[in-house]
């Protein structure tokens, strides 16, 4: 079954599960008078959803990127957060973040948060959004993705996820 939501131009949904949350602009609140998003759980539903965009990494090639968000959320069981991937041609993840260990839960009110990673000048592909997973819902307004001063401490957690996934399946390196 479809969303209810309106995708908002730009973005598109992605997750294990999309068709189990109702995701795009809610139509019944706004953030400092502009539209937000909201991603909400149908009953029962599986791993994730999000919500994301994707940009060509070119313009930010050698430079610090900061994505931001306002977040917001209800009755989540789970999590919600922001995330970022910058990868190459080749679909290898060079800079990643997902909030792992600064998500939200529960009911919150409207915060920013922010992820700030480098972008390799052999960058091809930056994808950023927001995520929800399991029960509950969450909204996102107020986003920012802007090139910030390297005094800006990375919030790159590539390396320390790293233990968590296959590598080198194809024996390339």
């Amino acid at each position: 079954m479809e969303s209810t939501f309106r995708i908002p131009k730009g973005w598109f949904v992605s997750g294990d599960a999309p068709d189990d949350y109702d995701i795009g602009v809610d139509p019944t609140l706004t953030y400092e008078n502009h539209p937000c998003v909201i991603i909400k759980a149908k009953p029962n539903p599986g791993e994730f959803a999000a919500l994301a965009q994707h940009v060509k990494a070119d313009a930010y090639h050698g430079k610090r990127l900061r994505f931001s968000a306002a977040l917001r959320s209800q009755d989540l069981k789970n999590r919600t957060a922001l995330f970022m991937r910058i990868s190459d041609a080749h679909g290898k993840n060079l800079a990643f973040d997902n909030m792992r260990n600064r998500f939200v839960t529960g009911t919150t009110d409207w915060a920013h948060y922010a992820i700030v990673l480098d972008v390799a000048e052999e960058a091809e592909d930056i994808v950023f959004g927001f995520l929800m997973s399991l029960d509950g819902q969450a909204w996102m307004a107020d986003v920012q993705l802007e090139v910030v001063e390297k005094s800006v401490p990375t919030t790159d957690i590539l390396e320390e996820i790293a233990a968590y996934y296959p590598t080198n399946l194809d024996f390339e390196e």
